[in-house]
């Protein structure tokens, strides 16, 4: 096991059910695993194997919104360039923005 998710069965007393921290082997270990996928589902008005599907989907485009590979057409392409070599506008109110002190400083 390498720490990820590689599925989760929870509804058959002999499968193991991994998670994050590896698998769980103990019955204890199930039921709690079990009880917080359902009470999360119900929080969201969903059963447990629609809550796990639209958390998946989430995490998926999460994971795939960080790719900085992409492909484009010949004029896409075109116009991608031509937007990068654009001079830069002058944006008076992001410039103050920017340097207004941040909540964290």
């Amino acid at each position: 096991m390498s720490g990820r998710c590689t599925y989760i069965r929870l509804f058959d007393e002999e499968e193991i059910i991994y998670g994050k921290i590896g698998p769980y082997r103990h019955s204890h270990q199930r039921e709690q695993v079990k009880a917080l996928l359902q009470q999360a589902a119900e929080a969201t008005h969903k059963n447990v194997s629609e809550f796990l599907l639209e958390s998946g989907l989430i995490a998926a485009e999460e994971k795939l919104a960080n790719r900085n590979l992409f492909t484009l057409d010949d004029e896409k392409w075109k116009e991608f360039q031509e937007a990068l070599n654009r001079d830069p506008q002058n944006k008076p109110r992001l410039k103050k923005l920017l340097n207004q002190p941040s909540v964290f400083d």
